[in-house]
């Protein structure tokens, strides 16, 4: 299971850091779609009334946690930690895409030449 998610986020990046050959726009929407996907997630698992996972509390508590407050950190983390990482990956694409768009463009001047 593990390899699969490595796997499968290690293509979502690979896709993203290649974004100008599929395209900026995808790869800001494939990044946008996937923060607020993530978020939804984080929200769910941080405002949870119950654990979702009541196996894991048979295990012995980590750092003092109940196992409904470490689930909240967890979804908290994943809110806060992935929300900014795509949004600021998002950003870069905007940036890198205006940037080309730059280099495309030819330069337009006002005015007469010298």
């Amino acid at each position: 299971m593990h390899a699969s998610l490595l796997g499968t986020a290690l293509l979502f990046w690979w896709a993203i850091i290649r974004a100008g050959r599929i395209g900026y726009g995808w790869g800001i929407l494939m990044l946008l779609v996937t923060a607020k996907l993530s978020g939804l997630l984080g929200a769910l698992i941080a405002f949870a009334r119950v654990p979702l996972y009541p196996a894991y509390g048979e295990r012995p508590a980590a750092w003092g946690l109940s196992l409904l407050e470490d689930q909240q950190l967890a979804g908290t983390l994943m809110l806060a930690v992935g929300g900014v990482t795509y949004v600021v990956s998002a950003v870069v694409l905007v940036a890198a895409f205006l940037a080309a768009m730059e280099r495309r463009a030819p330069s337009i001047r006002t005015g007469p030449e010298p």
